[in-house]
């Protein structure tokens, strides 16, 4: 459906990402493509984070367009791409937001957006952490 910047198709896509429908994958991989904006782009990689977990293919093009995205300083892309990597709950992410913590050099606000979808990865991967008990 055509809409003002694709708005409509971008939620459609995060409807599909909510859902978690392993049959979105095809479509996630469609509305990456080229041709679409950026919103929808961003959208499709949070389906393709929330039902690519079985597809080889999904974790390479993640974290490939989270260095491109970082490169660029494109940061609804870097979001989007930063969601879809929690979202599909790879452990190998980890060392991906280490890398792009890395890249991120000089600028607080992106380092901090970073951390905080890091870690929640790593809660995610690893469970939360529970406190010592007490003597």
């Amino acid at each position: 459906v055509a809409s003002w910047r694709d708005t409509v198709r971008a939620s459609a896509l995060g409807g599909l990402a909510a859902l978690g429908d392993k049959r979105a994958v095809d479509l996630g991989f469609r509305y990456f493509g080229a041709g679409n904006r950026p919103q929808v782009k961003a959208a499709a990689l949070r389906v393709l984070g929330a039902t690519g977990k079985d597809d080889a293919r999904v974790f390479s093009l993640i974290s490939g367009t989270l260095g491109q995205a970082l490169d660029k300083l494109d940061f609804g892309l870097v979001v989007g791409s930063a969601e879809a990597l929690v979202g599909l709950g790879d452990q190998r992410g980890i060392a991906v937001f280490d890398d792009m913590l890395k890249k991120s050099g000089d600028i607080p606000q992106l380092q901090a957006v970073l951390s905080q979808f890091q870690e929640r990865l790593r809660q995610s991967t690893q469970g939360p952490s529970t406190p010592p008990a007490r003597p």
